[in-house]
Parts: structure tokens; sequence; C-alpha cells
């Protein structure tokens, strides 16, 4: 039997115990409703004498149509002929008590003397109850006791003659036999008690004794129980209205329920203590189908148990039919899948460590030559820093000789032009060297072309200095005549002092910035190879720069080509700086992506090692 099997069977079952539980308890509800419908007829019968007692007033009430109809019989009265109302009344009794309207009949004078009729031990108190108006001609309603003391229901009406009053007509109906009838009809017993909670009449009056303690408060109408000493009543307390002239009386009916409470209750027990053995049954028939079709499992949940321990050689294979052979199938062929990655994933991890291991060994090479290629190239940035020097001392001392020349443009009237510059796209750093080494050999040769141009200028002072001591020797021979021109001649023998003495510092100053140059060669020249030796990594090397020279023929246009040629040796000192700097900072880059690159490989390396210590957890073999 399948587990779906077994579970339909059990939910069948417990389906039928809860159907047999849920008959006794209806079984038990139908004894509870059998109670209150005996409380329900109870108290409906007393709404039935309600309705009787009323109706037994207006049965004597139609009775008086019968002596406000014969004439003779109200002459008779009103002559006060007994020999002519003694046939008529007997007649007319006869005929009114075959309709059971009453059962002793009374007629008195205007003076409320008996005339005839009725028993005269039941007669009642007349005094008290013919008290009537002339002038109302309704019937007057009493319940009370006639002169044995028994409780009576009493109808009086006046009869009348040409509007005056003749007579009164009594019907009287006794209450006991009344309330003896409708028991007889009902099977409840009925009691009228007073206001004060006092027998007026009733059935059984013993009974009435046992009860009264346990009755509730008179005054509204209720619906209850009362117990006695021996059985159980179901108890209704009516009001009783349209009785005139007497304080409140109420109607109590009693209905013996007792048997269908002893019912009610044997019904409840059995109801109960049945629902209570059903499902009893029930859990222990569930809890042994349960059990018996949840007991394969075991089996699989051990398995399984060994399975989450990292078991790969379990087996689930069985040859049961149902859901838990179905179960057992899909787990084996999922220990099988599991099984294949497993085993794909021992080799891939170790592949995996294999290539983390070179990475890591290849991230450590790089990251020691891009240290060594920064290290390099801050020994080319320090030799750039020192050629930048050596060029910022050339442009001073290009200055200095730029302020003596203009000195000498402004004794000897020359101008000077301002040259162009050509400005070359520096390339590569090899070139850009090479370039700075050839206006460093320009400089030179431009310093060697300014000693030419100091010869002339000293050979025109020492002219000039010869000229004004011949000039000095004339002005002695002319006397007075000659001394102003002695004046000119010493001025002009001074300038030519003063411009020899400039010629020599003008050769100091070339002297120092032919040792400045040849100092810049030589540390181009020693700087070049490694500059070669950075910039072979990145790119080409070696863009010439265009020279430019032009003839000058006066010593300011050559001042100011030595100047340029000064600025732009700093210029292009400075764009090689700069180059520098961009290939340190991308060297500096380079290590840094290097560093990265080996913690990279490192994690890499410490991810396929504990991804191989995971794998390590199943046992394929």
């Amino acid at each position: 039997m399948t587990i779906r099997k077994s579970v339909t069977l059990a939910a069948i079952c417990v389906t039928l115990l809860v159907a047999a539980a849920l008959i006794l308890v209806a079984r038990a509800g139908n004894a509870r409703s059998e109670a209150r419908l005996a409380l329900a007829v109870t108290t409906d019968r007393a709404l039935i004498w309600n309705q009787v007692a009323e109706r037994l007033f207006e049965q004597m009430e139609n009775g008086i149509a019968s002596f406000t109809d014969n004439f003779p019989l109200r002459q008779a009265v009103k002559a006060r002929d007994i020999n002519q109302l003694q046939p008529e009344i007997t007649s007319l009794t006869n005929l009114i008590g075959e309709q059971g309207y009453f059962e002793q009949l009374y007629l008195f004078d205007a003076a409320q003397q008996r005339l005839c009729c009725g028993d005269a031990t039941t007669l009642p108190d007349v005094a008290a109850l013919l008290k009537i108006k002339s002038e109302d001609q309704k019937p007057l309603r009493r319940i009370g006791r006639n002169a044995q003391g028994e409780p009576v229901a009493l109808l009086a009406f006046q009869l009348v003659m040409r509007h005056e009053p003749i007579g009164t007509v009594v019907f009287q109906q006794s209450l006991a036999s009344a309330l003896e009838r409708f028991k007889v009809v009902s099977g409840a017993d009925i009691y009228l008690v007073s206001g004060d909670g006092q027998l007026f009449a009733g059935t059984r009056p013993e009974l009435f004794k046992q009860i009264s303690p346990n009755l509730p408060p008179l005054g509204e109408r209720v619906y209850t129980r009362v117990s006695s000493d021996t059985a159980i009543y179901a108890t209704a307390i009516l009001p009783v209205p349209g009785v005139d002239g007497l304080p409140l009386v109420h109607l109590i009916s009693l209905s013996d329920e007792t048997a269908a409470f002893i019912a009610q209750q044997r019904f409840e027990w059995i109801a109960y203590s049945g629902v209570g053995l059903l499902l009893i049954l029930a859990s222990f028939g569930l809890f042994w189908y349960m059990r018996r079709a949840l007991r394969p499992l075991n089996d699989a949940v051990q398995t399984v148990s060994a399975l989450a321990e990292g078991n790969l050689n379990v087996s689930f294979a069985t040859t049961r039919n149902d859901e838990v052979g179905l179960l057992m199938t899909a787990l084996q062929s999922m220990v099988e899948r599991i099984h294949g990655i497993v085993s794909h994933l021992h080799s891939a991890s170790g592949d995996l460590h294999h290539s983390a291991g070179g990475m890591a060994r290849m991230a450590q090479t790089s990251k020691i030559q891009f240290d060594r290629q920064k290290t390099e190239t801050g020994h080319v940035d320090v030799a750039i820093n020192q050629l930048a020097t050596s060029a910022q001392e050339v442009t001073n001392h290009t200055s200095r000789a730029v302020t003596a020349t203009e000195d000498a443009r402004q004794r000897i009237a020359s101008s000077r032009q301002i040259l162009t510059e050509t400005t070359g796209i520096i390339e590569l750093l090899a070139s850009e060297i090479e370039q700075a080494a050839g206006v460093v050999l320009g400089l030179a040769d431009h310093s060697q072309s300014v000693g030419n141009v100091l010869d002339v200028i000293r050979n025109i002072a020492s002219q000039t200095n010869l000229l004004a001591l011949n000039a000095s020797i004339e002005a002695a021979r002319a006397g007075e005549h000659g001394r102003g021109f002695a004046v000119v001649a010493d001025e002009v023998r001074q300038l030519a002092t003063r411009t020899h003495q400039s010629i020599q510092e003008i050769e100091t100053m070339i002297h120092c910035l032919k040792s400045s140059s040849s100092e810049a060669v030589t540390v181009i020249h020693a700087n070049r190879d490694r500059a070669q030796q950075s910039v072979a990594h990145y790119g080409q090397a070696v863009q010439n720069l265009d020279a430019f020279s032009e003839s000058v023929q006066v010593l300011m246009e050559l001042t100011h080509q030595i100047a340029s040629a000064a600025e732009e040796e700093s210029r292009m000192v400075e764009e090689i700086a700069r180059a520098i700097n961009q290939i340190t900072l991308l060297a500096q880059e380079h290590a840094a992506a290097a560093e990265d690159g080996f913690g990279q490989s490192a994690q890499l390396n410490d991810l396929s090692h504990a991804l191989r210590e995971r794998v390590a957890y199943f046992r394929i073999h």
C-alpha cells in the first residue's frame, strides 16, 4: 500500500469517526432541544390558559343577551313575580348551562335581594359585588371567593327597563373545575397567585407549597425551570389582565420535564464520552498509519545524513515502487550528478592552483622589473636636473653677455635685430638629448665667433688708444689752443680703456661659457646611453632638431643669437624633464599595477587553495 493510499484511508477513518461524534453531539443537542421545547410548551399552555380565562368571561357575557332580550323576564323581575320568574329562569338556565357558560346563576332585585336561582350555600358576597353605577352598562368581571371560600369567576350585569335598573344577574364559574378541565386538555398544572405570592386557585396546592420557595419574584412575565424535592418543572409566570377591581394576579403554569432533563444529561454524557473515545481511537489509528507510512523514510534520512557529512559513496538503491521509492531514486540520481561535479572540481581546482602559482611568479617578476625601471628612471631624472642646472648657468652667462653687449651697442650706435625662434617637436627622449648636445656644440661655435669679433674690437680699441695718444701729442704742441682737443683725446683714451676692460670680461664670460658647454656636452653624452636605454621600451628615439643659424653682421645680433640658443636649450631641458617625469609617473603606475597584480594573484592562489580544501571535504573514492 502506498503512502498516499495509507493517508487517504486514515483520512476516511478520521472523517467517519468525526461524523459519528457529530451525530452524538446532535443527539445531545436534540435532548437539549426537547428540554427547551418542554419549556416552550409550558409557556404556550400558560398563554393558552390566559386566553381561556378571557374566553370564560366572554362566554358568560354571551348569556347576557338571553336576559336583555327577554322582555317578559324583565317585567317579572321588576314586579318581583316569583311564580312567573321561576319557569322563565329554569328554561333559560337549561339553555345557557348546556353551552357551558356558567355553573351557577343568581337573580337579584333592584334592592340587591335574592329573588331566585342558584345555590344559597355558594352565594357570593353580594354587597361587595354589586356596587355598579346606574349609568354603567358594562358587565363587571370578578375573581373572588364564594360563601364557602372557594375561588370562583363572577360576571354581574344590570337589568334595565326604560333606563331604570330593575335588578342584577350574576353568573358564577368555579375556577377549580375550570383549571382541572384545562389540565386534562394541556397536561400542565395551573395556579393563580396573588401579587403577594399567596395561592388563590390551583390544580395541586401541595405541589405549589413545595415549589413556592424556589419561584422567582412575581411582577413580570418569566419563563424558567423550578425544582421540587422529586422533579424539575418548566415554569411560566404571566400577569392576568382584564380582571376588574382586584390586585395583580399571576398565573403560573408547571410542566414536569424531569424525564427530558435526565435524558438530556444522559445524551450529553454519552455524546461527550463517545466523542472522546472516538478522538482517542482516531489519534491512535492515525499515529499507527503515519508511523507505518513513514517508517521507510528512516533509511533515506540516515543516507542523507551521510551525504551531508561529505560521503558521496552512499547509495539510495531501492526496489520500492511507492513515493519513498521515487524519492530514493531521485536522491540516487542527485548523488551521481554531485559525484561527477565534485570529481570535475577536484581536477579543475588542481589546474587552478597551478595556474595561480604561475601567475604569482609572473607578477613577482614584473614587479621586480618595474621597480628596476623606476630606479633607472630616477637616475635619468637626476641627470636631467643636472642638465637643467647647466642650462640655467648658460642662460645666466648669456644674460650677462647681453648686458655687456647692450653697453657696447650704446657706445658704437649699432642696432640689433631680434632673431626668430624655431621650435622643433621632440618625438623621443634620445633625439631631444642629441639635439641638446648639438645646441651646446653650436653654443661653443658661437662663442668662438664672439672671440673673433672681440679680436676686431680689441684692434679697434688699440687703434683708438693710439689715435688718442697722437691727439694728445698734437694738443700739447698746440698749447692753449689744443687744450679742448686734449680733453677729447683723453676721453677717447678712457673709452678705449673701458672697451679693453669689457673685452677682457667678455672673454672671461666666453671662456666660462665654453667650459659650461663642454661640461654640458660631457653630461649629455654621459647620460645619452642611459636615456636611450630607458626609452627603448616605449618608442622610437632620435629626432634631429633643425639647426638654425643666421649670419649677423653686428655683435648685438650674435649676442641675441647666443641668448636665443640658451633659452631654447633651457626650454628643451624643461621638455625633457617633463617627459622624464611622465615616464616616471607611468613607471610608478606600472609598478602599482604590478603590485596589484601580485596581490590579486596571491588572492587567487589562496582561493584556489580554499577551493581544494572545500572539495576535499567530499569523499569520492
